[in-house]
């Protein structure tokens, strides 16, 4: 039976990583939509996969869900909001992409991954007729918290919102845009304005909204859509090194940028509760200028939001491993504007760690990017680190599908 078990989970496992095989076929379905000008064609399709896994709409609508976007610090600003919601006693789930080491630490509840033998039982029982890598995961998520009976979920979305995958959400309890920039410019469009207007898409009739400081010609964009959607829309400032201070703690994920990230997650916070107290917001006015869109800045932190965090395990986010002889700086930087802050972390945190040893220090850097990026931008910034060698890694699903001993 052991055996069995070992087998059946292999398959279980080795089915989900195969999908991403086919995530190139989806790109295809998806461009040639685009081309054809049917992209509003994308959410259906989701909604019948969602459906054909046997979950009826108004059990979908039923989980209470927080939708969150953006080009750089989405991933943080998710884990930090499911780290502050469940250290106020909260059961949660998580969906983010990408994962680090395992396809199960996409799907989280109460912080913890998908369990092997969750994945054997509902990839055996959903796994037929599903769609592509992302959308299945997606559809895998709603079962697991459903099941799991979560008071609240985080979703991240994939690539840019309006037509992604996780954007079947009809009543979010807030949405969040962090920090944007130009990426996935076949998929979004090659200018702030229209990478702006796809994050934005996330955004729902009268549920409340908030941003991340952005660039004027994006701030333009986003007012916009929350006046489409009637929606309540905040930015949010940065946490202040001030109010680090005065509670006298640090962020558990490095980076001057998760001060932005930590803002975003208290204020979702702050959403969540005003949605139990049912605590109504006002919308923006369809005279609201950009300079007139209110501005939260957070000066005031409980324990448990403290704690949230402090605490909050964010792997391969600027994180630092030191083991005898070895230290490992690990970062999923992957456009050019998180790679040049990435950079700019391991230089300091590098150098400052060299002030401490004696002999010889030798950098490596082991670099890999989907197929889909351009490797030259992404590793330019890398050019002043210093490196003594280089490892590029191949794009490689699984040792088992090659049938070869790598």
């Amino acid at each position: 039976c052991f055996f069995l078990y070992l087998h059946h989970l292999q398959e279980a496992v080795e089915t989900l990583n195969t999908r991403l095989l086919s995530l190139r076929g989806w790109h295809q379905e998806s461009s040639r939509l685009k081309y054809e000008g049917k992209m509003g064609q994308i959410i259906p399709m989701i909604n019948k996969f969602i459906n054909r896994s046997g979950l009826t709409d108004e059990e979908v609508d039923k989980l209470c869900m927080i939708h969150i976007t953006g080009t750089k610090g989405k991933g943080s600003t998710s884990a930090f909001t499911e780290s502050i919601l469940r250290q106020h006693g909260y059961r949660t789930g998580l969906f983010t992409s990408p994962h680090l080491v395992e396809v199960r630490e996409r799907i989280r509840v109460n912080g913890k991954p998908l369990s092997k033998e969750k994945i054997l039982l509902l990839l055996l029982e959903k796994g037929k007729g599903m769609p592509a890598y992302f959308a299945f995961n997606v559809v895998l998520s709603l079962h697991i918290f459903l099941h799991e009976g979560v008071d609240v979920a985080i979703m991240e979305v994939g690539i840019g919102g309006l037509t992604d995958s996780t954007n079947f959400i009809r009543n979010p309890i807030a949405c969040a845009i962090s920090s944007l920039g130009l990426e996935h410019t076949d998929d979004l469009g090659d200018t702030i304005e229209s990478i702006a207007w796809q994050k934005s898409g996330i955004f729902k009739k009268y549920c409340p909204a908030i941003t991340a400081p952005q660039c004027t010609s994006a701030m333009q964009v986003i007012l916009k859509r929350a006046k489409e959607t009637q929606s309540p829309l905040f930015i949010v400032n940065p946490l202040s090194e001030e109010v680090l201070r005065k509670y006298n703690f640090n962020l558990s994920i490095a980076g001057d940028k998760q001060r932005h990230n930590a803002a975003l997650a208290i204020q979702l916070f702050h959403m969540w509760e005003a949605y139990q107290f049912k605590n109504e917001m006002v919308a923006v006015q369809e005279d609201t200028t950009v300079d007139e869109i209110p501005r939260v800045t957070c000066t005031h932190l409980d324990e448990a939001t403290i704690r949230g965090l402090s605490t909050c395990k964010w792997p391969g986010r600027a994180q630092t491993i030191a083991r005898k002889n070895v230290t490992y700086y690990l970062d999923g930087a992957h456009t050019k504007e998180s790679m040049e802050l990435c950079a700019s972390w391991f230089r300091e945190a590098a150098d400052q760690e060299r002030k401490h040893l004696s002999g010889k220090v030798v950098r490596v850097l082991v670099f890999f990017t989907a197929p889909e990026r351009d490797p030259e931008v992404l590793i330019y910034p890398m050019k002043d680190c210093e490196f003594d060698a280089a490892v590029f890694c191949p794009f490689v699903v699984s040792a088992f599908l090659l049938g070869i001993d790598l």
